[in-house]
């Protein structure tokens, strides 16, 4: 398990910091086909390297009509990658949220991740509450539904698609709880050229009027894994 830490900073300014984790769960490797039935490739794991299993030369004529000689042994690289990769350094919020009494702002949260399977995204806290710098009595509790009037707190808006966001912002816990359930990112439109996908999550804040002005600050943790 890889693990980095981003703090969500929220100003009233009140600010907010993220953490993150990477669980490469299982790993995969290139497959090595055989010609025409021969030559079956037997891996070599502690090498990397894999070796035709044919006991002498095999001859045979390709699709553009050349005779091919293949030698009795031919080492071949083979380059084992972990199924799910997440890009630690491009996970993390995109600044300080601006918050204000009584107005629901939000800013992103990044999470770069790389999947050859079905994989979750997972957010938890381990305080939720934000506490301001200087002052630990005041403080932001997490909480469910902040679009609604008279609900105070910050929360997060789960995924209901890569590019599509729940009406309703989710309080996070100390309890892990997915927020998103992707597909492998080679599939998704955007990848980049190592197949990396951004999935942005909205981080809101509604201030109350008893929240003093200055930062507000706390951890979460970002887990992504491979679907069960």
């Amino acid at each position: 398990m890889e693990r980095k830490i981003t703090k969500l900073l929220v100003s009233t300014g009140i600010v907010m910091a993220a953490a993150v984790s990477m669980i490469p769960l299982t790993s995969y490797a290139a497959v090595i086909p055989n010609v025409a039935g021969h030559g079956i490739y037997n891996c070599n794991t502690a090498g990397n390297t894999c070796a035709s299993s044919a006991d002498s030369e095999y001859t045979y004529t390709d699709e553009e009509g050349n005779i091919v000689t293949l030698p009795s042994k031919t080492g071949v690289s083979v380059n084992i990658g972990s199924i799910l990769s997440l890009d630690a350094a491009s996970t993390k919020m995109e600044g300080v949220i601006p918050a204000y009494p009584d107005m629901i702002k939000s800013n992103l949260l990044d999470v770069k991740v790389r999947s050859a399977k079905d994989y979750t995204i997972s957010i938890s806290a381990e305080d939720p509450l934000m506490t301001m710098e200087g002052n630990e009595v005041m403080i932001i509790r997490p909480k469910s539904g902040i679009e609604a009037d008279g609900v105070y707190g910050w929360g997060i808006k789960k995924k209901t698609g890569q590019n599509t966001d729940a009406s309703s912002y989710s309080a996070v816990t100390s309890n892990s709880e997915t927020f998103f359930t992707g597909k492998p990112t080679d599939t998704i439109t955007g990848h980049d050229e190592q197949n990396f996908v951004t999935t942005k999550f909205d981080v809101g804040v509604r201030a109350s009027e008893q929240n003093l002005q200055g930062t507000y600050s706390t951890d979460i943790t970002v887990i992504a894994a491979v679907k069960n």
